[in-house]
């Protein structure tokens, strides 16, 4: 059986003093942010378990961080979401208390999924965008970027976007991505959230562009109506005109559509390690942006 490891292997491991390590485990202030990184990441690779009854002493503290789930953005990556934030937070000796949607008590801190309610003078870490408080997000301006990137490499010159109202970022990702590949950003057509909607959209561009082959969807429900329309006219996807949504919603995967991932089990591992740096007393950056990966299929 492998050896427990000791607070003086973490400290060799991430090249800090035994002390650094005490401080960034019992949370405490006057460690650099590299270091704490560099602490954390020897914990998770390490898989040390601090002392909790030590720990809990040193402080008036619970040891425990609750996870307010107030709405259902995540449903399809939340049991990713929470393996993420169980993994770091049992490395640090901490226990994850999850409530859906009542406020939750008795804990240290508090990441929260939506809305849902906060005890007072409670740290929060939210997932998604944020006023006020810290926040951890998918990196859709990336995301944007990575699609065009896909299309290209499969030779598509006439790439349009279907986006709806809240994919300004994964917009602006495309025309970055159409920029830099010397295309022309002249095919865009905005939608609502619904199917019909992506549906309406596809329409309009093949009736403008009858030279289309490519179509970056800001998300996978707007995707789903663009689908049924270009199968409807007899169009092959990728063949004739290759789709990549946004989302990789479950059933992303049954319809064989090419869409680009949130990593939602490194959002969850970016907001524990937020929520330890809060807690610690040490500076903290306003948000995290966590790169999504793309899955491709053949429709």
């Amino acid at each position: 059986m492998r050896p427990v490891t000791r607070l003086e292997e973490v400290a060799l491991e991430a090249g800090v003093s035994k002390s650094t390590v005490s401080r960034v485990v019992n949370g405490g202030p006057y460690v650099s942010a590299r270091a704490r990184s560099a602490v954390l990441a020897a914990i998770d690779r390490l898989g040390y378990r601090p002392n909790q009854a030590a720990r809990s002493l040193a402080g008036n503290r619970t040891d425990c961080v609750g996870l307010v789930v107030g709405d259902r953005s995540f449903d399809a990556g939340l049991a990713d979401l929470l393996r993420g934030v169980d993994t770091v937070l049992s490395g640090l000796g901490l226990r994850l208390v999850v409530s859906t949607g009542a406020s939750v008590d008795g804990v240290d801190g508090v990441l929260r999924v939506g809305g849902g309610g906060v005890p007072a003078g409670v740290p929060v870490v939210s997932f998604g965008h944020a006023v006020g408080v810290p926040y951890v997000a998918v990196d859709d301006f990336s995301g944007g970027v990575a699609a065009v990137r896909h299309l290209v490499g499969r030779g598509r010159r006439r790439i349009a976007a279907i986006a709806g109202g809240g994919d300004v970022d994964r917009l602006n990702g495309w025309y970055r991505g159409m920029g830099r590949a010397g295309l022309s950003a002249d095919l865009v057509v905005r939608a609502e959230a619904d199917p019909a909607s992506g549906a309406r959209a596809m329409s309009v561009l093949l009736s403008s562009e009858p030279g289309l082959d490519g179509v970056f969807v800001g998300s996978d429900v707007l995707a789903y109506g663009a689908l049924e329309v270009l199968r409807t006219r007899g169009l092959g996807v990728p063949s004739d005109v290759a789709v990549v949504g946004f989302g990789d919603l479950p059933s992303s995967s049954v319809v064989g559509l090419t869409a680009v991932r949130p990593d939602h089990e490194s959002l969850g591992r970016s907001a524990a390690h937020l929520m330890a740096t809060v807690l610690s007393g040490s500076p903290v950056p306003p948000f995290t942006l966590v790169p999504p990966s793309l899955v491709l299929r053949s429709t």
